[in-house]
């Protein structure tokens, strides 16, 4: 993740640059592809172990607090900037 907010920050200076270079803000956008990716991964290949050890009922309730908790996570972030 800190990761992540390195390459946003160095994506934005670029595009704030009086010429920004494309070439540049594409490799970014590559590495930040690949991050999330990788994330990804990981988040299911844990879900997958979780799931091992819990019930169907477990589960479904932690999938479902899972991606509510995601969705209301992002728009409390729009939130604290100032986009509602």
């Amino acid at each position: 993740i800190k990761n992540m907010k390195a390459l946003r920050k160095k994506m934005k200076e670029e595009l704030a640059g009086e010429d920004p270079d494309g070439k540049k803000l594409m490799t970014y956008a590559t590495e930040t592809a690949d991050q999330v990716e990788k994330m990804t991964k990981l988040r299911i290949q844990h879900l997958l172990e979780v799931k091992k050890v819990l019930d169907d009922d477990q589960f479904e309730k932690l999938l479902s607090k899972e991606w509510y908790q995601g969705k209301k996570h992002h728009r409390d972030a729009r939130h604290r900037r100032g986009r509602h």
